[in-house]
């Protein structure tokens, strides 16, 4: 198993037997980067906060308008969260969600445009 090292500077992956970054030349010393397990964690807040955002938009969904930036939000965030290991599962919910409440945001604007202007 060959362990890795993330610059602190520019946040390449390096081999644990380097003692320069490959994409920078920053001088790597003992304990500096950090373990790719670390990195992967701080995806995991992302897959988190997509998943949360998911779940308030199926209620911000049905409002007309007021749906749609946080459902943009939640996208984006579900999708830097796709890099989790352990939450890889909330990050593709939290996407389905949101995508579902673009859809939801859409029609609901569009039943709104139709009972403000008939015909």
């Amino acid at each position: 198993m060959v362990h890795t090292l993330i610059c602190p500077t520019c946040g390449a992956t390096n081999e644990q037997t380097r003692t320069h970054c490959f994409a920078c030349g920053q001088f790597l010393t003992i304990g500096q980067g950090l373990p790719e397990a670390v990195r992967q964690n701080r995806t995991s807040g992302f897959a988190l906060a997509g998943f949360v955002l998911g779940l308030c938009n199926l209620i911000l969904g049905l409002i007309p308008f007021y749906g749609l930036i946080p459902a943009a939000v939640g996208i984006i965030l579900s999708c830097c969260g796709l890099g989790s290991v352990s939450r890889r599962g909330l990050a593709i919910a939290g996407l389905i969600l949101s995508c579902l409440a673009v859809v939801m945001t859409l029609c609901s604007c569009a039943l709104w445009s139709n009972m403000t202007y008939p015909g």
